[in-house]
């Protein structure tokens, strides 16, 4: 289970430039504010958050159109153009996780960048069952129950040798919580209702065309946007690109996905070797491949002897390898951070290396209602198993699939594959499934607008080709 650039690529995008001082200030932002927002079923917008925009409009639930008695209620926020005399479009932000908050981004972060384009509206909607759109998936009762759920984490799969089971059994009881506890929220979810939904709002705003920010899985979103509605594609910037057509099969987490995950490792052992003194897991080393072989030898003895913690569990193999998946999120943060838990799993002491490490792992989740953009854990989760349709089933499958993550990405391929687990327990099915007949399964063909791929990933080489 998963618990736990942008102004640059606007100005790639959109090719303005203003001073930064002429920002909106930053929001905080309220969790009962649009409980108390009427829905309706024509967009109506009313003044929100000082400058900008709130809206929830009532939309099916069906979007083939079959059903029109189940409806969703989309949470939406819209930062309006500064230079309104010359607006020239809308701009749809959409983040990554399957479930962060794109009305809280547009809140907290717009404001950052918006002033680079400031000839076009900024609009944030939120995902079904995520955020602040309704019904929301609910998969705990309230905010201890998620942290309690948190802080028993199974050691990471191939720790121990119940590792696997009890995963799995925990994988059964959280698809079972969010069936009992959701009221029916997560069989409207989905990347490719998302889509339908962006398709839905812009109509009801009057445009023609969309220009679109997305990051992770809000690419997810952008490439079955593109191959629902080609003539509707204006600007795309996509970053950290998901491959749909793995996505909406037997989900993204996948060998080819996570090839770059070593990389990420092999850069730390590079940069660490060029930084010398600076840091601090450098020591006598001269070179990668003597950093590379203290590094394993260190990952081999935490395995039978991990390292004593005071106020946590002994630090092991499983936590260094949940603390190395964290690493790939920021290399600026966390490449100092990794240096200094390697000096002192090596020294076998528990220093200020372990004890930030124990800080990041054993932090609760963010609360829910969500105040920010952090993608709660049950919500990604969620979004990945209902996107994909086919997950295999079987012990013997999910062994294959394990042993070929693994060979892709020994550092982090057991703790990504635990996502996939889940998934292979998961039953909630969905009710809106995506067309795959429409779709061309290589991201985007046959589109109008122009795209800008952002990504040092071992997938644009997949999708390039298609641009």
């Amino acid at each position: 289970m998963i618990t736990s650039g942008i102004a640059a690529f606007a100005v790639a995008l959109l090719g303005v430039c203003v001073s930064a001082q002429d920002a909106p200030p930053a929001i905080e932002v309220d969790p009962t504010y649009f409980s108390k927002l009427k829905a309706s079923d024509k967009l109506t917008w009313v003044d929100c958050y000082g400058t900008f925009k709130c809206a929830r409009l009532r939309v099916n639930g069906d979007v083939s159109g079959k059903n029109t008695k189940d409806k969703v209620e989309l949470a939406i926020v819209k930062l309006p153009a500064v230079t309104i005399h010359f607006e020239r479009g809308k701009v749809l932000t959409v983040t990554g996780g399957y479930s962060a908050a794109n009305t809280i981004s547009i809140l907290k972060t717009a404001p950052l960048f918006s002033p680079l384009y400031p000839n076009y509206d900024v609009i944030g909607i939120d995902r079904r069952g995520t955020g602040y759109t309704t019904p929301t998936l609910k998969c705990f009762r309230n905010n201890e129950e998620r942290n309690a759920w948190v802080a028993a984490e199974p050691p990471v799969i191939g720790s121990t040798k119940d590792a696997l089971s009890q995963h799995r059994e925990r994988a059964k009881k959280f698809t079972a919580q969010c069936e009992k506890l959701s009221n029916g929220a997560g069989k409207w979810m989905g990347t490719y209702p998302s889509a339908v939904d962006v398709h839905t709002v812009m109509k009801a705003i009057g445009e023609k065309k969309v220009h679109w920010h997305g990051i992770s899985s809000g690419t997810a979103v952008a490439q079955s946007f593109a191959a629902l509605y080609p003539e509707a594609v204006g600007k795309f910037a996509l970053d950290a690109v998901v491959r749909s057509d793995v996505d909406y099969t037997i989900s993204d987490i996948q060998p080819d996905t996570v090839v770059d995950a070593e990389l990420n490792f092999e850069a730390f052992f590079i940069t660490c070797n060029a930084a010398g003194a600076t840091c601090s897991f450098k020591n006598s080393s001269t070179s990668v491949a003597q950093l590379k072989t203290r590094f394993y030898a260190i990952d081999k003895k935490i395995k039978t002897k991990p390292v004593s913690s005071p106020g946590f569990k002994p630090f092991g193999w499983s936590e260094f390898h949940r603390f190395l998946q964290v690493v790939l999120l920021d290399s600026g943060v966390f490449f100092p951070a990794l240096g200094d838990l390697l000096v002192d799993l090596e020294a076998g002491v528990a220093g200020a290396g372990i004890g930030f490490a124990n800080a990041v792992l054993y932090s609760p989740p963010p609360p829910l209602p969500p105040l920010d953009e952090t993608p709660p854990f049950e919500h990604l989760q969620a979004g990945i198993c209902i996107d994909a349709a086919n997950v295999p089933r079987s012990p013997k499958a999910f062994d294959t699939y394990l042993a070929a993550m693994l060979k892709t990405s020994p550092n982090v391929g057991a703790v990504f594959a635990q996502a996939y687990l889940y998934c292979t327990e998961w039953n909630i099915k969905p009710v809106n499934r995506f067309p795959l007949e429409k779709f061309n399964k290589s991201c985007l063909s046959k589109i109008t607008g122009k795209i800008l791929y952002i990504s040092k990933s071992a997938l644009a080489w997949l999708c390039e080709n298609r641009y």
